[in-house]
């Protein structure tokens, strides 16, 4: 399902002021990112849609037992949704815990998050700044940074291409003092990366963003 164009947007969100965003997690070398953005948005959309603190979900259950991904050889944008749709919904992590790699799926475990469906995004950057209004946003995208191609400490892309590789989340998008506007993407390479797990990424450049961070984008319904 497709979101409505017809949604208003803010100048500026960022989830995290809101204390609807997790910190950032590190999927180790694990090729595990689809499962780390699409619990990153589950936990921020039950926060939203509860209005309590976001859970801590289950990244390895994804890994082990979501049989529309590969695990740790990667994902596809929108599986792991239809997946925990499919099967019920997604546990706590605590009770199953990531270990960085792909084991035995222990897939009967109590539902933490249930989900009614998920929604594309339609593949342009006003779209998407509709969507992250609402709530944050899973995306594939062009994932190569060049550390000299930072710009007032917002990626401007460089190396990067608009063939996705890799998953992030947008938790919110805003304008610098100096006017140059970005994406805040929640990546899954641990708290030490980037700015405590985060990046920012240029905004308004191209059409389908920098990086092809537009062009494939999609959040879940609670």
């Amino acid at each position: 399902m497709r979101l409505m164009d017809s949604v208003l947007a803010s100048s500026c969100i960022d989830w995290r002021m809101m204390a609807v965003v997790t910190a950032a997690k590190n999927q180790g070398a694990c090729g595990s990112c689809w499962a780390f953005t699409s619990v990153a948005t589950m936990e921020s959309a039950q926060a939203i849609h509860t209005r309590t603190v976001p859970p801590l979900l289950s990244e390895q259950l994804l890994v082990d037992c979501d049989g529309y991904d590969l695990g740790c050889r990667g994902g596809f944008l929108g599986n792991a949704f239809r997946w925990v749709i499919q099967i019920g919904g997604i546990t706590w992590a605590p009770l199953y815990p990531y270990i960085g790699m792909s084991g035995m799926c222990q897939r009967f475990k109590p539902a933490a998050v249930r989900l009614r469906s998920y929604r594309w995004v339609v593949p342009n950057e006003v779209s998407l700044m509709q969507a992250v209004a609402q709530q944050p946003v899973e995306h594939y995208y062009g994932g190569v940074y060049d550390g000299r191609c930072f710009w007032n400490g917002v990626y401007i892309g460089g190396a990067c291409g608009t063939a996705p590789n890799h998953a992030i989340a947008i938790v919110g998008y805003g304008t610098k003092p100096g006017g140059t506007k970005y994406w805040i993407g929640k990546n899954s390479w641990s708290g030490s990366w980037g700015d405590k797990g985060f990046v920012y990424l240029l905004r308004d450049s191209a059409r389908v963003g920098v990086c092809g961070v537009a062009q494939q984008a999609r959040y879940p319904i609670i």
